[in-house]
Formats: C-alpha cells, structure tokens, sequence
C-alpha cells in the first residue's frame, strides 16, 4: 500500500475507526477529545474537546458514537464531565443522544460498536470500585439500556 496523506491531530489518539462510506475519519484521544476529519482532504474538525476513548460509525454512517475517558482530567486540571456515551448525527456531527453509563466521575467506556444491522449498540464501561459492565441499547428505546455484568 501507498501513503496517500497525513495530518497532525489535536493530541494522541486511542481511538479510530472509518465511516463505511469512507468519508470521515474519527479519532478520539484522552487531550485532543473526538475530532474527525475528511478522509480526502484530512482536514480536521473538533467536535468535542472532552477525553475519548472510544470510537464507532453505524453501519449505515449516520451516526458515530463516541465513549468518554473521565479517568483524565481536561484543560487546567479540570474532572470530565457529561455523559458516558454520545450519539453524533454524521450530517453535522451535532449530537443526537447522550447516554450515562453509571454513576460517579470515573467513568470509562474502552468499546463502543454497533450490530451488524445498526439496531443495537454496545458499550463496555470500567468504573472506580465498581468493575466492568456491559451496556447495550435498542437504538429505537434508547431510554432503557440492558445491563449485563460479566
């Protein structure tokens, strides 16, 4: 294969997966939060300066869901906050939905995906004193994820 491009990114990243129509790159870091950026051009656009540790575009591509990393403090020593997952539209990549993944600051979400079919979505949560869980949403009830524990 041949080096088609490169682009400097807002931080590090832990965190990459490609559109399926292969217009968009996300990448998601514990500094330079979720950016994503044109798959020809490389140019890039911050959607949220929020630690990330995960990454996922629906099977369709209309939506990428992104997991949060509230083990690393932002800007000026400051504690993450908002919610554990959240939905973007790819249209704009304004966000769609947010979902919590437990309760308490020390919250992370290393995976998120999306079934084959974009009906489901999953996402493995490490919390602070209270292990692993394994959340997972009907995209069409998005307000009662099943919990099942390991």
């Amino acid at each position: 294969p041949a080096l088609v491009g490169s682009a400097v990114l807002p931080g590090p990243a832990v965190a990459l997966d490609a559109s399926p129509d292969g217009r968009w790159i996300a990448t998601g870091g514990p500094f330079g939060g979720l950016s994503v950026l044109d798959a020809d051009s490389l140019a890039p656009r911050t959607v949220v300066d929020q630690p990330v540790a995960s990454v996922a575009f629906s099977p369709d591509g209309s939506l990428l869901a992104a997991g949060s990393n509230r083990y690393t403090p932002v800007a000026g020593g400051r504690e993450p906050t908002g919610p554990a997952v959240v939905l973007y539209e790819t249209d704009g990549f304004t966000p769609t939905d947010a979902q919590p993944a437990g309760a308490g600051d020390r919250v992370e979400v290393p995976d998120v995906g999306f079934s084959s079919d974009g009906q489901w979505l999953a996402a493995v949560t490490r919390r602070t004193g209270a292990g692993t869980q394994l959340l997972v949403w009907n995209l069409e009830r998005l307000d009662r994820p099943a919990v099942v524990r390991p």
